[in-house]
């Protein structure tokens, strides 16, 4: 059943042809919300990992990390401490937001940050005189007012400035107006001022795509669609003639379905809410919550791949990146031992690693010989159970012809930590790193893989 349901949807797909294989590749987004209240995932940095695996394996190409929740956010904004919300933190102590845009790159998925283009707010977070209120609203700043319209698009440049993600989505809208509101003329000054916005974040990273998404209704989308890359939508226009029909039939591929997705959701309602994803003008979708998905043994999951009548048989491509995967899935790269030094330890760690003992020397080496030659960062797993590693020497391959000595300082080991960037040609077909762990230290010293992730950044901001 599921299946018949499903059958002729991919048609109406834009598609690549793998020679390879003889499947046809599709070009939509296929993306996952990731909520800060999926602790079950958010929680355990070895959860988050899994959990970027297996929507790879799955077949989406994308995940939308929530950034902001009710004046909590996943990283901090220098924007919002200026304008007087006071900084509160989902989880305090770890960088989440680097830790999933990591994961999520490894694995080959695009992070495209959602951002609540309405900054509801807890109202005991709400700074005192600071933002107006909308009218017969006690937690939502007024997208009237210019302030609060510029606080919005400074927030979402201070996410894209802390994390190398792929892309904005404004939930809701930056001029998160609802359809009444939209008459008004403000609504017209703040279409014009996403335009602007839009253009600010591409001078910071040509690279970035930005999209709206309405996950309530009652919110109007701009008037302006110029400015978006895709649009997400809770449901179909009911009028043809509208503005965002009029896009969407000249930006194929760009337009998704929002599903929200409950206990109660059932794998027949799934099935023909995925079918209905695919019809005119839209392609694909974007779920949510991740627990709902990955509940119930695999309920839902099993509607995405149950053969090749399912909608997630093979990798889709981003409409926006012309049939190229923008983010290739990196290998976990294993050390080579030259020192002879080095110990094995499967131990307690979520990632295999190796340990030198106290007072001796060590030299290891990873292979660097990516797919895709360019810039690449290189991150390296020290095991955060192995409290005060000692200073680590890391030369780095710069390029073809100098290497950076880069020194890991001493501290608490931190899972995952970037070293550094290292450009790999296109006549080089391999380069190496190298690790020197000094003698004498009084405590062992344990690392782990190495991965290198494709640099799409021109430079760290």
């Amino acid at each position: 059943m599921i299946a018949a349901l499903l059958a002729g949807s991919l048609a109406l797909t834009t598609a690549f042809q793998d020679p390879e294989s003889g499947l046809l590749e599709p070009v939509e987004l296929r993306a996952l919300f990731l909520a800060p209240g999926d602790l079950d995932v958010l929680g355990d940095p070895a959860r988050l990992a899994e959990a970027m695996d297996r929507l790879a394996e799955i077949g989406f190409d994308a995940v939308v990390p929530l950034a902001w929740e009710r004046g909590r956010t996943l990283a901090p904004s220098p924007a919002l401490v200026q304008a007087g919300v006071a900084e509160s933190l989902f989880f305090p102590g770890r960088d989440v937001l680097t830790e999933i845009v990591f994961e999520a790159h490894r694995a080959g998925l695009e992070v495209l940050v959602a951002v609540d283009g309405s900054l509801a707010l807890d109202p005991e977070a709400m700074p005192a005189s600071k933002l107006a209120l909308a009218p017969g609203t006690k937690d939502r700043p007024d997208p009237r007012d210019a302030s609060v319209r510029a606080l919005a698009r400074a927030f979402a440049l201070d996410m894209a400035r802390a994390a190398e993600v792929d892309g904005l989505v404004l939930v809701n809208g930056l001029p998160a107006f609802t359809a009444e509101e939209a008459r008004t003329p403000e609504a017209k000054k703040a279409a014009d001022e996403l335009v602007a916005w839009r253009n600010e974040l591409r001078a910071f990273d040509p690279g970035m795509v930005v999209g709206w998404s309405a996950t309530d209704a009652r919110f109007a989308p701009p008037t302006d669609f110029l400015a978006l890359d895709f649009v997400v939508l809770a449901e179909a226009p009911k009028d043809s003639g509208s503005p965002v029909a009029v896009w969407m039939a000249g930006k194929p591929g760009r337009a998704a379905l929002h599903r929200s997705l409950t206990d109660a959701t059932t794998p027949e309602v799934f099935a023909a809410d995925l079918a209905a994803a695919r019809a005119k003008p839209f392609q694909g979708e974007v779920l949510g919550p991740f627990a709902a998905l990955f509940g119930r043994d695999g309920a839902l999951t099993d509607v995405l791949t149950e053969g090749l009548d399912a909608p997630y048989y093979a990798r889709a491509t981003l409409p926006w990146r012309g049939g190229k995967v923008w983010r290739p899935a990196a290998e976990m790269r294993d050390m080579v031992d030259v020192s002879g030094n080095f110990r094995e330890v499967e131990g307690d760690a979520p990632i295999r690693h190796w340990m030198v003992p106290a007072g001796q020397a060590g030299k290891a080496t990873w292979e660097l010989d990516p797919e895709e030659k360019g810039a690449h960062d290189l991150w390296i797993w020290l095991p955060p159970e192995h409290e005060n590693p000692p200073k680590l020497k890391l030369l780095i391959p710069v390029d073809a012809r100098r290497a950076q000595t880069v020194n890991l300082t001493a501290g608490p080991g931190r899972g995952w930590v970037r070293v550094g960037t290292a450009v790999i040609n296109q006549d080089k077909k391999q380069d190496v790193l190298i690790l020197e762990v000094p003698a004498g230290g009084d405590l062992p010293v344990a690392v782990g893989p190495m991965v290198a992730l494709l640099r799409r950044r021109a430079e760290r901001r």
